[in-house]
């Protein structure tokens, strides 16, 4: 695992799934994508950041008036809030370098505002309020006021700061519909651009996706199921249409281990980097056998950065001995910028001498 990575080890309880949507998982693409996703930043420019912004700054205001600041949902919701626009933000960020990193944080804002959704939704169940039908008048009036080019939470602050807790909460409920719809655009678009790769001839598609910490999930395999695994699929099926023998390698740091079976069924040939103070890579190889290759598999952060030669040369030696010659892509399980060279050395020297046995 990345050491200079922050990662927000939310709360990971499943929740019951929502009901299915109308809207596709592969929404038309754009014909001229350049102003509605930048090639690289430019995020304030992004309609579906500037519906997350207000969807934030609303949320904020809600759990002030309505929700008593000791509640654990407090905290939840104007969490669930911020992660939905800041990942848009990093998405954006990384749109310019990296296409799958951007599709995981748009996915992972997505999430977050499915979570926020659900806050809402049993706020008004709860309290016996009214949820708005999404043609009702009301709701008609919300999604007209976000239609002018110039939203932003001032446009509702008058009915957000005055308005019965029915009324803001379902006012915040259309504006998360919003947001969601606009973030499927973003998807379609990073499918889009995984095709293009395909038709071009790559061999590799890397889907980069972490989702996962030490100790397991970040977030629970039902909402995995629901917004990951889908867009994921979609990916795999569309790039194989026009590459029907690319190879897919997914990574995610920390133990993804409940996901891979689903992993295995849309289509994925590789997971990294199967790290072994996480992921137990006798167990996948017993289970998975020639389904799914493994690369990585050697050494902890410690290992590398701290332990000896001697170590290295033993564990590659073991690795090898459990899991090769075939299905092991045989590589560090972790980064090694801090790597002392003999440590390196070792592992090549080893690697050479067994893998070539």
């Amino acid at each position: 695992m990345n050491r200079s990575e922050k990662k927000d080890e939310r709360d990971a309880a499943p929740r019951q799934p929502a009901p299915p949507r109308a809207a596709p998982l592969v929404p038309s693409v754009p014909s001229n994508p350049v102003g509605f996703i930048p090639p690289h930043g430019g995020y304030e420019r992004l309609h579906s950041y500037q519906k997350a912004l207000i969807v934030y700054d609303a949320t904020l205001h809600f759990c002030r008036r309505f929700i008593d600041k000791k509640d654990r949902t407090f905290d939840q919701m104007v969490q669930a809030a911020r992660s939905g626009k800041q990942n848009i933000v990093e998405g954006s960020q990384v749109s310019g370098t990296s296409k799958e990193l951007e599709l995981k944080l748009t996915n992972v804002a997505r999430a977050s505002l499915q979570e926020l959704l659900e806050d809402y939704r049993d706020f008004l169940r709860t309290r016996g309020l009214r949820l708005w039908d999404k043609n009702s008048r009301e709701a008609l009036f919300v999604r007209r006021l976000g239609a002018r080019p110039d939203a932003s939470y001032e446009s509702y602050r008058t009915y957000l700061e005055t308005r019965p807790p029915e009324v803001c909460a379902n006012i915040i409920i259309c504006l998360i519909h919003q947001t969601n719809y606009l973030l499927d655009q973003l998807t379609a678009v990073t499918i889009h651009n995984a095709l293009v790769l395909a038709q071009a001839g790559v061999d590799v598609l890397l889907l980069d996706d972490d989702v996962a910490m030490p100790t397991g999930l970040v977030i629970s395999p039902a909402l995995w199921r629901e917004y990951f695994k889908p867009r994921l699929r979609s990916i795999i099926d569309l790039a194989r249409e026009a590459a029907p023998d690319l190879l897919v390698f997914y990574h995610s740091d920390g133990d993804f281990t409940r996901l891979l079976p689903d992993l295995v069924e849309i289509g994925v040939n590789v997971i990294n980097p199967v790290q072994p103070d996480c992921m137990d890579a006798v167990a996948i190889k017993a289970e998975f056998g020639d389904r799914m290759a493994l690369w990585g598999t050697v050494g902890t952060a410690s290992d590398w950065d701290w332990g000896t030669p001697d170590q290295i040369r033993a564990e590659v030696r073991q690795r090898i001995e459990q899991l090769g010659p075939a299905g092991l892509l045989l590589a560090p399980s972790y980064d090694i910028d801090f790597t002392p060279i003999e440590n390196i050395r070792a592992f090549v020297e080893v690697a050479r001498e067994y893998g070539d046995a």
